[in-house]
């Protein structure tokens, strides 16, 4: 078993083993998300990097099951890359689905600050004048949040989120909504 399989693996028996063992499902609620952000993608596969011109989003959808833990799955578009290398011109796309738990600190009874953690199951492709790059994985990724409510349903959040792979790394910043059922 590869690095990514066995980091997915652990991932989803701790969020099993939390959301079995004494949890009170008090306040189920679910809920819907979608954030939009800028993303600073390195990737060392060419040694390149691509600073804050690269737009993300991701939409998802989540189960909050009381007691400030929540489970969360989504797509996520890393965006597309464009750079000039001695290559020539790089394009590229990075995107894929996530799996992750999120956990709320309440602050006051309007914000509350949140910590997620995850897998992320992605694809990618970049392109040269001379080839094509694929490569696919499973990834460890990590965030934090401040949630402001805005009304009982709706959620309005500023995030930072890490993305780490085998060549590089991805950091993210979002600002989105929660619109909770």
């Amino acid at each position: 078993m590869n690095r990514p399989s066995r980091i997915l693996s652990w991932g989803l028996a701790i969020l099993l083993a939390l959301l079995t063992t004494g949890v009170v499902f008090a306040e189920q609620e679910l809920y819907f998300d979608a954030a939009y952000g800028r993303a600073q993608v390195d990737d060392d596969r060419l040694d390149i990097a691509v600073a804050d011109d690269t737009d993300a989003w991701r939409v998802g959808a989540g189960f909050d099951f009381g007691n400030n833990i929540a489970l969360e799955v989504g797509y996520l578009n890393l965006g597309d890359l464009e750079d000039v290398s001695e290559f020539g011109l790089l394009d590229g796309q990075t995107d894929g689905f996530t799996l992750s738990a999120r956990f709320e600190m309440p602050l006051s009874e309007t914000l509350s600050a949140s910590a997620r953690v995850g897998a992320f199951a992605w694809e990618s492709e970049l392109a040269t004048p001379l080839a094509t790059f694929r490569d696919k994985g499973e990834d460890l990724y990590y965030g934090v949040s401040l949630d402001f409510e805005i009304t009982r349903n709706l959620v309005m959040s500023g995030e930072w989120d890490r993305f780490e792979f085998d060549s590089g790394e991805a950091d993210v910043l979002f600002a989105g909504l929660r619109y909770r059922f």
